[in-house]
């Protein structure tokens, strides 16, 4: 290999030799202006500090946030009175499904939302419909889009998450339609998919606004129901509630609450007179109904099917529990796990002794088997079997129906078209 030996440098080494040289001057007019400024800033830390929150506030007027791309929303503080109008006009209102309800498969344990019926609701069909409104100043964080086929017509509707607060969260189920507002930022959204509950297909396609929340002013439009609507409401300030295991379940369902208590009290006061159904009030505390109705060691509360890893969905799942209009009354929610039990809630007069119909809070794992004789939940009438119930030890239940026409005085054996569930 020949090497060409030093001498005076050629056209690329000039044009080297010039960049370094523009560098080097660039490096010192920076450090001269760096010198310049601080020199001049004078500033304390505590200026320096709340300039920072100042530009923070510009940028961001939630804050620093969950961290990229989240935004933090304001800090409830001690508030608990979030809204100002009722986000369906009252005149529109029939009744309102206190929290506990029942709707198995989809809904086997106790719902952790209301029902807001219109006037003319009628099962799960209406021809009526209403407009609904920001019942305060809420962030839309998320759009939900459900397709699905009922009594052979295609429907689509809506559910809108949103927060009132960085604790407070709420969501809207079952919205006809959206305001233009609403249409717009929802748009096309390409994050679909297709899944299965209470014997639906349904198709989800979903949009979040977590790096940009859409703020809605009280009163503003969100759109029309029709028949029905949903209201959930969680507020991660609460006491989590007491579920048998804990580790079923996660942030938002462990702090359920009533969404009228975040009312402002003449309003609280006219939606409060207002639940229960068609037929009768909710008299009994707390009247806004109950999420959770576990009581640990017992039969009472919310069982999954043996086996399982996820809470939801709910419909192999069953809930031995109280009616949330008239809580006098027990009710099995029996989901799709039970041989030969149809789907469907059967509810029983509770006795306090005893080993016929008596308090699922009473039941424990004291080697006994406990027979019901279950009745319709609308005429009373005795359906023509039982169902037998054993707890085998504080986290296992076992459950069978029997078609016998009574449960006379025991005792009773399983046979073999029990299911197991747990805890």
């Amino acid at each position: 290999m020949h090497i060409k030996p030093f001498g005076k440098p050629n056209n690329f080494m000039k044009y080297l030799l010039l960049i370094f040289v523009v560098f080097l001057a660039g490096c010192t007019s920076i450090t001269d202006e760096m010198n310049k400024t601080n020199e001049t800033d004078n500033s304390t830390e505590e200026e320096k500090a709340n300039y920072t929150e100042v530009q923070e506030e510009i940028e961001n007027p939630f804050g620093s946030g969950f961290g990229s791309p989240f935004q933090r929303l304001p800090s409830c503080g001690s508030n608990k009175e979030f809204f100002t109008v009722p986000h369906i006009a009252l005149s529109n209102l029939n009744n309102i499904v206190p929290l506990g309800n029942f709707n198995p498969s989809g809904h086997v344990f106790p719902t952790n939302h209301l029902y807001f019926h219109l006037k003319g609701f009628q099962g799960q069909s209406s021809s009526s419909s209403a407009s609904i409104v920001a019942p305060g100043d809420i962030w839309v964080t998320r759009i939900d889009s459900s397709e699905y086929t009922m009594n052979g017509q295609r429907i689509t509707d809506y559910k809108m998450d949103f927060s009132a607060c960085e604790e407070v969260k709420g969501y809207f189920i079952h919205l006809a339609s959206l305001s233009e507002k609403l249409m717009q930022s929802f748009g096309q959204p390409s994050n679909c998919k297709e899944y299965e509950t209470g014997g639906i297909n349904y198709k989800n396609c979903e949009k979040s606004f977590f790096s940009s929340p859409i703020l809605l002013k009280a009163g503003e439009p969100l759109g029309t129901v029709g028949g029905s609507s949903d209201f959930g409401l969680a507020d991660l300030r609460t006491p989590e509630l007491s579920y048998a295991n804990r580790n079923r379940w996660y942030d938002e369902p462990l702090h359920r609450v009533c969404p009228l208590d975040y009312f402002i009290p003449d309003v609280k006061s006219n939606l409060y007179s207002l639940l229960g159904n068609s037929d009768m009030r909710r008299i009994v505390e707390p009247l806004c109904g109950e999420v959770n109705q576990d009581v640990e060691g017992t039969a009472q509360g919310v069982w999954f099917a043996k086996g399982t890893k996820e809470t939801y969905p709910e419909d192999s799942h069953i809930a031995l529990a109280h009616d949330n209009i008239n809580p006098v009354k027990g009710v099995f929610s029996v989901g799709t796990s039970v041989p030969n039990l149809q789907v469907g809630t059967y509810y029983f007069n509770p006795k306090n002794s005893g080993f016929v119909d008596r308090e699922f809070k009473d039941v424990n794992a004291d080697g006994n088997v406990y027979c019901y004789e279950p009745r319709d939940g609308f005429s009373d009438s005795r359906f023509l079997f039982v169902i037998l119930i054993q707890l085998k030890n504080p986290t296992s239940l076992v459950i069978e129906k029997q078609d016998l026409s009574s449960c006379g005085s025991g005792p009773w054996l399983f046979g073999s078209s029990y299911a197991e569930f747990e805890r």
